[in-house]
């Protein structure tokens, strides 16, 4: 793909995605992303007085952040059904009701409008999958740190019993100083049989390539690591930790996963990674975090494992809800990671 050429979103669905559905489905996450990004600008951070399904308060962003991309995913005609963070079943998108309250305070009402078009038939027997997680990292936005979205695209049918390698492509956006998009299209999903992860930002209402061709070294420089008090009580991990400091590798980390493996991507080089412990139990979830993340970054020539198999894309899906550990990025520091065996030593 030559950067002179393919100088926006258009451009790069255009010259690289061999799917229709597929491209179609990359602009409707475009289209989300541009609309979160706005909601952040706007809304309000205060918590909307619900929980999900696994009892964590949400803000009032998480939930019209959710909506939001199931709207977006519903309106693309591509999409068939969605399955979020925030409730880990399969939706069939044309389900959902017309119209979603979103948040009601005193004397003001917020909606979001859904699909006032009924569904087409083709979308629905034919259309794509989408895993997402609308807003990561939703407790870092009082104290206005950057946040992020993920998501992953799948062939059309039941996920249950897949690997994680058919994923079509993925996607995660970044809400910082700059609202930033990167897409992942394996080489089994692209015109020329080969991968790409690209940059995007959004400039004067469009998305243009600001990297065209995301790569990460086999060396890491930068480490990110996560759940990091499971050190207390996982002596390997604690041990991996200790030989990333001592070899004077330097510390990026965020607490929000998104820019924290976007830093990765943008640097080229560097290793996240979030094992777990006795007493700091596995958080992440394999649909909605790692797989689409680790699809991302094994296109951009980056590796990932979730401790027991060799890659992540090597994992099938055994439920929506299915956690997991994870380490990501530069090839020999993942690999190392797998030399400690530290997601063993903390089940």
């Amino acid at each position: 793909m030559s950067s002179t050429t393919t100088t926006t979103l258009a451009d790069v669905l255009t010259a690289v995605v061999r799917d229709a559905r597929l491209a179609a489905t990359f602009n409707a996450i475009a289209d989300a992303t541009a609309q979160i990004a706005d909601t952040l600008r706007s809304a309000s951070v205060g918590k909307a007085g619900t929980t999900n399904v696994f009892g964590d308060h949400q803000l009032e962003v998480d939930v019209i952040a959710d909506k939001i991309v199931f709207n977006a995913l519903r309106d693309s005609g591509a999409v068939s059904v969605g399955a979020s963070e925030e409730n880990p079943v399969a939706v069939p998108l044309h389900q959902l009701e017309q119209v979603q309250q979103v948040s009601q305070k005193e004397e003001e009402t917020t909606k979001v409008a859904f699909f006032t078009q009924e569904q087409s038939a083709d979308a629905r027997e034919n259309g794509l999958v989408v895993t997402f997680d609308p807003l990561d990292g939703s407790s870092c936005i009082a104290p206005n740190f950057a946040v992020g979205s993920i998501f992953g695209i799948w062939p059309h049918g039941e996920l249950i019993g897949r690997k994680c390698g058919d994923q079509l492509g993925s996607a995660i956006s970044i809400y910082g100083p700059r609202d930033v998009l990167a897409i992942a299209i394996p080489a089994s999903a692209a015109k020329d049989d080969k991968p790409h992860v690209v940059e995007l930002t959004h400039i004067r209402g469009v998305w243009q390539v600001t990297i065209a061709d995301m790569k990460i070294a086999a060396d890491g420089k930068v480490f990110a690591p996560g759940n990091l008090r499971a050190t207390a009580d996982n002596p390997s991990y604690q041990r991996l930790v200790n030989y990333w400091i001592s070899s004077k590798k330097t510390l990026r980390y965020t607490g929000a996963m998104v820019p924290d493996v976007f830093h990765i991507l943008v640097q080229g080089n560097g290793v996240f990674c979030n094992p777990p412990s006795k007493t700091a139990p596995l958080k992440l979830r394999l649909l909605y975090e790692v797989a689409p993340l680790s699809l991302m970054i094994e296109a951009a020539g980056g590796r990932s494992t979730d401790g027991l198999n060799p890659s992540v894309m090597d994992r099938r899906v055994s439920d929506y809800d299915e956690r997991c550990a994870v380490a990501l990025g530069s090839s020999h520091e993942v690999a190392r990671f797998l030399e400690y065996n530290v997601v063993a030593d903390g089940l």
